[in-house]
Order: C-alpha cells, then structure tokens, then sequence
C-alpha cells in the first residue's frame, strides 16, 4: 500500500511540474512587455488551475497569478498579458 501511495505522489509531483514549466512558456511567451517569468506553483482550480509566478522586469519582481483553462490564460491578478 505504501509503495501504490508513493507512486501516486510521484506521478502527480511530476503531472505538477510539466505543468510549471508548460504556464511558465504560455506565460513568458504572452508577457506584453520585456521580462521574465518564473512559475512558483500550480494548483487545481475547479476546471482549470491556478499559476502563481514571479515577473521580473526592469529590476523589479513582483509576484502574480493567472487562472489557465487549457492554454488560454482566463484572468490574472495583472493585466500584463496579451490575449
């Protein structure tokens, strides 16, 4: 039973991270001004998920969020991206 509940952790640890690194791309890539993006967490959200992230830019970061269903990005905490 142990090893059946550590595999589940494993594989949704990794489905978790592919996600991070598949936000932080959609994320990076609609960015509508010069910086960088670094996803922190994603956290399942009814019937998408939500991405907290960093955005640093002109010296600055500052944290942030957006709701994602699929590939489209819903809303976020900013408005710093293009639709």
């Amino acid at each position: 039973m142990k090893k059946i509940i550590l595999a589940a952790l494993m594989m949704s640890s990794a489905f978790a991270g592919n996600l991070s690194d598949e936000f932080q791309t959609l994320l990076q890539e609609k960015l509508s001004f010069s910086g960088t993006v670094e996803v922190t967490t994603v956290a399942d959200a009814y019937v998408g998920y939500v991405a907290q992230f960093e955005v640093t830019s002109y010296g600055e970061t500052r944290p942030n969020w957006c709701y994602i269903v699929d590939t489209e990005i819903v809303e976020c905490q900013d408005d710093w991206f293009n639709n």
